[in-house]
């Protein structure tokens, strides 16, 4: 009985995974193939908000043959900004950390976005 288990492991597991990363990889083209057929859109809109997530993983390094080992730690943020449109509606982009700095709260202007993917934000003086 628990052979049976234990063996069974050795395909379950990587099924499962397997399947994952075939469901992520379906959601992601997904993803970019609506994005794609969307139509570019450029709209007056305000940015009422800003936020980031910061996101830490933690290695361990093994150099060499010798029993020498290194932790690090690898950390990235990711930015999003909210805009919300004359009609009310409030989107929120990814965006890169150079525009996420060069964007204020309550900032005016131009957005211009395709699907779920930002374009760009033109402020108006």
């Amino acid at each position: 009985m628990f052979d049976f288990l234990f063996d069974s492991m050795f395909v379950v597991v990587p099924m499962f995974i397997l399947a994952v990363f075939i469901f992520i990889g379906y959601r992601l083209i997904s993803q970019k193939i609506k994005d794609d057929r969307s139509p570019i859109i450029k709209t007056e809109a305000t940015v009422v908000a800003k936020r980031t997530n910061i996101s830490t993983s933690t290695g361990l390094h093994h150099s060499g043959t010798r029993m020498h080992h290194h932790h690090h730690t690898s950390t990235s943020t990711s930015y999003y900004v909210t805009f919300e449109m004359a009609n009310g509606e409030r989107k929120e982009f990814h965006v890169w950390g150079e525009e996420y700095g060069l964007i204020v709260e309550n900032d005016y202007g131009y957005l211009t976005y395709q699907g779920s993917r930002f374009k760009g934000f033109e402020i108006i003086s």
